[in-house]
């Protein structure tokens, strides 16, 4: 919610001005890209990645492990030109403000480009990422 979006940016704001530049937030993924969207316009000089799981820790397919290790990765390996909001979620790094959440029951993550041309679906490894998908071009 808004007032959750401001508690979060008045958090950051407060361990910027204690030196603290980069921030991982664990989120659940039905809201994380709204949440991700608000921050990317909300902070700034400072690099910030939400990740959370899909699955739970009991299935067998549980991704959280991996998304939280590739969001630190991310953040250990990057400088401050790259600063801005990220979402960390299946093998992909993804600006917050083109990313969407398509299908709450699965790995169906949608992501776009600057502009709007569709990337491909997070619920599988891509190796073609000309996928266009169900998005239509504008």
């Amino acid at each position: 919610s808004p007032n959750e979006w401001q508690k979060i940016k008045e958090q950051i704001c407060e361990l910027q001005g204690k030196g603290v530049s980069k921030f991982l937030i664990l989120h659940g993924t039905d809201t994380m890209c709204y949440t991700a969207s608000a921050l990317s316009l909300a902070v700034s000089s400072c690099t910030v990645v939400l990740t959370g799981s899909q699955r739970t820790l009991e299935d067998d397919d549980f991704d959280g492990f991996d998304n939280i290790r590739l969001a630190a990765e991310f953040l250990a390996e990057n400088d401050t030109t790259q600063n801005g909001v990220y979402i960390a979620f299946a093998s992909e790094i993804i600006p917050a403000p083109f990313c969407h959440k398509q299908n709450a029951s699965g790995l169906a993550e949608k992501i776009l480009q600057n502009n709007g041309d569709f990337v491909g679906n997070l619920s599988r490894k891509r190796k073609d990422k000309s996928d266009r998908g169900d998005i239509p071009r504008r």
